[in-house]
């Protein structure tokens, strides 16, 4: 009598298969997934785990969305009835799966809000209380326990390491003034900002760490941005990939040169100028995602490819 062989390792070597395959297919950006060759061997997995995504999407949509219809709050004794009302206001605008931590994420945005008015040392608990319930929606009452804290200003903002820009003209990315309420947003937004601004620079790699010092005795803030600048890019060479034949190589508006400085606004301006060339049926975020942007560290320099080639 032949011996069966163990079917474990058969079942082993299929979920491998299926975890690997997902696993390459989700790393491709979604203009490439459409474009590559998939073998056809995963191109089955992938269409069983979709169908499995697709089970289970249609069972969370069957489910009622939670929204919170009601807010109270329990403590916050110095937070001015405006500002809970700008609170409670952003808490109803969104509704959430049934089987998600929209408590948890409640009292996260009530904690994000608090610090972002200057309390950056509020504890917030919530707790919830459902008031009615159909088969689309849990409509939800969120009493939200508050201990703000004191509200902290800010003292000034300095920049460490600072060689490419003056400081004054750092200071202007950051609209907050030294002694206004300490909005951490506005902190957030001031580093964009200085990315932004560096990058215009073609300091590509651009980075900083910002140091809040609080000072408990006068509810005060200083802030340091420790600057790493890095190094200043060139362009090396520019190639658009994709274009009609017949479309003539000076009817491409190039706003990257080489030996020019690399700049993101430059790169965007590409694509505005040259809109009338573009393929048509792809959304331009998918374009820009297909521009490549090389790097060579040992001569500060860029190769820029502007993909533009509609997929097979």
């Amino acid at each position: 009598m032949r011996s069966r062989l163990p079917l474990w390792p058969a079942l082993l070597s299929v979920l491998c298969a299926i975890l690997f395959a997902r696993s390459l297919h989700a790393q491709l950006p979604p203009w490439l997934k459409n474009c590559l060759p998939f073998p056809t061997f995963a191109d089955e997995i992938q269409a069983l785990l979709n169908e499995e995504e697709r089970k289970a999407t249609e069972h969370d949509v069957a489910q009622p969305k939670v929204r919170i219809v009601e807010v109270k709050f329990e403590g916050a004794l110095d937070l001015p009835e405006p500002e809970k009302a700008q609170i409670t206001a952003k808490l109803k605008q969104t509704t959430y799966p049934h089987n998600s931590d929209w408590v948890e994420v409640s009292r996260e945005n009530v904690r994000d809000a608090l610090r972002d008015r200057g309390y950056i040392y509020a504890k917030v608990s919530a707790s919830p209380n459902v008031i009615s319930s159909d088969a689309k929606e849990k409509r939800v009452s969120l009493a939200v326990q508050v201990s703000e804290g004191s509200q902290y200003r800010l003292t000034e903002i300095e920049f460490a390491n600072a060689h490419v820009f003056a400081p004054a003209e750092l200071r202007k990315q950051f609209y907050m003034h030294d002694g206004d309420i300490f909005d951490l947003s506005k902190i957030r937004e001031g580093i964009e900002h200085l990315t932004w601004l560096y990058g215009t620079r073609g300091y590509s790699n651009f980075t900083v760490e910002p140091d809040l010092r609080p000072d408990n005795a006068y509810q005060r803030i200083s802030v340091t941005m420790h600057l790493n600048e890095d190094r200043q890019f060139r362009v090396a060479s520019v190639e658009v990939l994709g274009l009609e034949k017949e479309v003539a190589e000076h009817a491409v508006k190039m706003t990257l040169q080489p030996g020019e400085i690399f700049s993101p606004k430059l790169f965007d301006a590409f694509f505005e100028k040259n809109k009338s060339l573009l393929p048509a049926g792809v959304p331009l975020a998918d374009l820009k995602e297909r521009a490549q942007v090389k790097q060579n560290t040992k001569d500060n320099t860029v190769t820029v490819v502007f993909d533009l080639r509609h997929c097979p």
